[in-house]
């Protein structure tokens, strides 16, 4: 995921583009629902702090309930079959 070469003139999600940016929207549009991305003030993706044993990144904000991720029952669920052949 990258800030599109235009990001400062786009808002929302319109913001990034790649790979997983594309599969997202996919995803959302077959299973129904909506997402915000953004990226976090700090920048990184999650690292545990040796000292006071804190998180940083993604993982604080989802933590501290900044970042809220929420699955229906169907997505959920491990014994749902999503095409395995074998």
């Amino acid at each position: 995921m990258r800030y599109t070469r235009d990001y400062e003139s786009q808002v929302g999600n319109a913001r990034f583009e790649g790979y997983c940016v594309d599969l997202l929207e996919r995803i959302s549009k077959e299973l129904d629902f909506e997402y915000e991305l953004y990226l976090v003030p700090d920048g990184k993706y999650g690292d545990k702090d040796s000292d006071d044993k804190s998180w940083n990144g993604m993982v604080r904000e989802i933590v501290n309930g900044v970042s809220v991720l929420k699955f229906s029952e169907h997505v959920a669920r491990s014994n749902d079959s999503f095409g395995y052949v074998g």
